[in-house]
């Protein structure tokens, strides 16, 4: 059967449209289609349109241009589609919805080519490209940099005020402006006297939601249990609504389909109670609901924080330097610096409030386990060499998460030699070691070194538990910002890479398209006749711009994949990769007469074995092309073992490139000669994989001298 499956009613008047797009299509690996432009009647396409819309061929044969459409997305086709009709626009390129036979939804870059037979538009071609893992790539990061902002904003103004009322006022403001809510509450819990006392609002508020809060309240002061689950969503659809009772004919009454109620909560236990609302209904996934916890820690440390504040006796509050001090602490670990300075000027503000001179701060690795120092204030020298990274030991792990201070430190080995040590003499007697954590999962922790007869009050442990929490927050919010940088210098790099293919589809590959169709038309005009001479040379004319056009595209479509898929990291034998290369290339090395060369006894390093054999396969390929026949041509594969590289080097004794070009040759497209024949991306390939695996590479080279290519692999 042919790949090219064609609509059979009206086949005669068919038949012609057939042969007009059969070499256009049968080729391609980009989906493609016909549409006519009478009833948008699909009339042509190929196996990867099949393939994207998971129709059965039959099926297909019965469909017109609106049924892929995402129904939402149609005024947009109808309004691209005037413009192509009115001849506003020669061919329009976009991104919309569509549906497959499943009826799920998966965004699509579709280009249209208006054809004309006669100046009568007959119908139009649609190629097809599948973006959804980009828009997922985006939704994704755009999520994450909103979630990160609202967390961000929610610190920022716990750390303007003290007063519960501010932070509760302005919090909630926060979560509904920038979460899209319509509506919210706060009360807060009493665990002492059993019941909730204040209440905040925001937003739309009307009185049946006042009867639900308190009717929910009533239901967590009654069940104790109910108070266990952090987070609680419910939708109201309309199609339910003539089957609820309780709590959706109340949200139903009030205009809202949706919300979440979310504990807040401080030291495990439940401060208070958000209630968030929507008009809209809304499906809360895994990544919502872990910000509306992150959103219930704040707040919920908020109220503690402010609790310890509003409960400080008089003696406490007459400390005003030491208040300043903690405030100090609360605005450094909420201020968008570097890491390292939040906490050495935690640390110092620590130090200060609690009238101590020697501390340090240590960050965990999560995967090895390792403590490294990244804040000290009064350590000596010698002491802060020694202590720069801690080995944990699971005992070490227990026994910091048994309690979140804990005095005389789990390294007794360590610190009992540190503060015995000469330069301490007798000045320092106990160790103190604070949690650092958020969402339960420790971070680092914070060590305090205790002079002889110094005890710590029982607000000044509470305190310290506090700043634990707050220098946790301060950690995970960083991470959580270095993750979206790099992220989004990704998706920047990947944007930047799309824009250059939809460039080259849009300018490029538009000449060999119109040279096609204007071939395949003197073609099909003398269809009746015994092919001529002449027309034997139109027929091969087509099939080198097809095959040219197929080409290009396929290198395209292989350089754009190189940045979206992660790196599949594994232990690689490079002798395996060189003698799978050498069987691959094996014609060529005979036909261009050149030996291909590596000693048999190259490095197993820690790459992506595919992308990799891409990079080498690349620069072996080029040096064979580019090889000279009055002398005995050679390719040669070497390495150097550096102290945080592996160095390898590609060389040959070929024709060698002028040293002014040596940037250039791997930009996009970059070809100094038409022969041999090439789409210009091999060299952009290989920079892109290094790169991708964290290394670098450069030629050196001159004209008539052979050319050596160097690329760096991380060890590590």
């Amino acid at each position: 059967m042919n790949d090219l499956e064609i609509y059979d009613a009206e086949a005669e008047n068919h038949l012609s449209l057939r042969n007009r797009f059969q070499v256009i299509f049968e080729n391609l690996s980009q989906a493609a289609a016909f549409f006519s432009h009478q009833d948008g009647q699909l009339c042509v396409y190929n196996h990867a349109f099949i393939k994207l819309t998971g129709y059965s061929q039959a099926e297909l044969n019965q469909k017109r241009f609106s049924d892929f459409v995402y129904p939402a997305d149609l005024p947009i086709v109808s309004r691209r589609l005037k413009k192509i009709v009115r001849k506003q626009a020669k061919h329009d390129t976009f991104e919309i919805r569509a549906l497959n036979k499943d009826q799920q939804i998966y965004f699509v870059e579709i280009t249209i080519l208006p054809h004309y037979h006669r100046r009568r538009l007959e119908g139009a071609e649609v190629f097809v490209r599948d973006i959804t893992e980009r828009k997922n790539y985006e939704a994704a990061l755009l999520r994450q940099n909103n979630e990160l902002k609202v967390l961000n904003t929610i610190a920022e103004v716990i750390a303007k005020t003290l007063s519960l009322e501010e932070i509760l006022e302005n919090s909630l403001e926060v979560i509904l402006k920038t979460l899209d809510f319509q509506a919210g509450a706060i009360a807060i819990y009493d665990d002492m006297a059993q019941k909730f006392t204040r209440f905040i609002r925001y937003g739309e508020f009307k009185s049946a939601l006042e009867k639900f809060v308190e009717a929910e309240l009533n239901k967590l002061v009654k069940n104790p249990t109910g108070l266990a689950q952090s987070v609680l969503t419910f939708n109201v659809t309309p199609e339910q609504t003539s089957q609820i009772n309780g709590m959706g004919k109340l949200l139903s009454r009030c205009g809202y389909q949706s919300g979440a109620i979310v504990l807040l909560r401080s030291k495990d236990k439940t401060r208070g109670v958000l209630f968030l609302w929507r008009k809209n209904t809304t499906d809360f996934n895994r990544s919502d609901m872990k910000l509306l916890i992150s959103i219930g820690g704040q707040v919920g440390m908020a109220i503690e924080n402010s609790w310890l504040y509003e409960q400080t006796d008089l003696k406490l509050q007459a400390r005003i330097s030491e208040l300043a001090a903690l405030n100090a602490i609360s605005n450094a670990v909420s201020q968008t610096i570097e890491l390292e300075e939040r906490l050495n000027i935690t640390l110092t503000n620590i130090l200060k409030v609690l009238q101590l001179e020697q501390g340090s701060i240590y960050i965990v690795d999560d995967f090895s386990k390792v403590a490294h120092l990244k804040a000290n204030q009064g350590l000596p020298e010698e002491v802060i060499q020694q202590a720069q990274v801690l080995d944990l030991k699971p005992a070490d792990i227990q026994y910091i998460y048994q309690d979140k201070i804990v005095v005389d430190s789990p390294f007794n080995s360590f610190w009992k030699k540190i503060y015995e040590a000469p330069v301490f003499s007798s000045s320092i007697s106990r160790v103190l070691t604070i949690q650092l954590r958020a969402k339960e999962k420790l971070l680092g922790f914070c060590v305090l070194l205790l002079k002889p007869k110094r005890k710590l009050s029982i607000d000044e442990l509470r305190l310290l538990e506090s700043i634990g929490l707050q220098i946790g927050v301060a950690i995970e919010n960083s991470k959580l910002y270095e993750e979206a940088q790099i992220r989004q210098k990704e998706l920047q790099e990947m944007n930047k890479e799309l824009e250059n293919f939809i460039y080259l589809i849009s300018h490029d590959l538009k000449t060999p398209v119109i040279s096609i169709q204007g071939l395949v038309d003197i073609f099909l005009e003398e269809l009746e006749r015994p092919l001529l001479e002449t027309e034997q040379k139109y027929f091969r004319a087509i099939q080198e711009c097809a095959n040219r056009m197929e080409s290009l595209i396929q290198d395209l479509l292989e350089f754009s994949r190189l940045g979206q898929a992660p790196l599949n990291l594994e232990s690689t034998d490079i002798n395996e990769i060189l003698n799978e290369i050498r069987q691959e290339f094996q014609f060529n090395l005979e036909h261009y007469q050149v030996n291909l060369k590596y000693n048999g006894k190259l490095p197993t390093i820690y790459c992506d074995p595919f992308r990799f054999k891409l990079a080498l396969a690349n620069l072996i390929d080029n040096a064979i092309k580019y090889s000279r026949t009055e002398v005995d041509s050679y390719v040669n594969v070497s390495y150097i073992e550096q102290k945080n590289d592996w160095l390898f080097c590609v060389s040959d004794n070929g024709l060698g490139i002028d040293p002014k070009y040596h940037e250039r040759i791997f930009n996009l497209f970059e070809r100094l000669t038409r022969f041999p024949p090439g789409s210009g991306l091999g060299l952009a390939m290989v920079q892109r994989i290094v790169r991708l695996h964290g290394g670098s590479i450069w030629v050196e080279s001159k004209l008539g001298e052979g050319s050596k290519f160097f690329l760096t692999v991380p060890k590590v």
